[in-house]
């Protein structure tokens, strides 16, 4: 994983976690994605590629998921 990658995951990862009442607006197939693609669980963040296998997902659609979920985390 790229270092502008790891980043991008962290900031986001911090974000998630310092707004614990807006993940309450995701659905708990979004959860579960971002779960694992950033390691609030186990501190491992993943790639789209090693989420997409987990979930039995392409790539395109990890994307996809994770793009939308973030947006409505977002929303005010």
């Amino acid at each position: 994983m790229e270092d502008v990658e790891r980043q991008y995951l962290q900031e986001v990862k911090q974000e998630i976690l310092s707004n614990p009442d807006r993940w309450q607006k995701l659905n708990v197939r979004e959860r579960d994605l971002l779960r694992v693609r950033l390691g609030l669980d186990d501190e491992l963040f993943r790639d789209s590629f090693s989420v997409a296998q987990l979930f039995g997902l392409s790539v395109l659609r990890v994307a996809q998921i994770e793009a939308k979920a973030l947006s409505k985390f977002r929303e005010q």
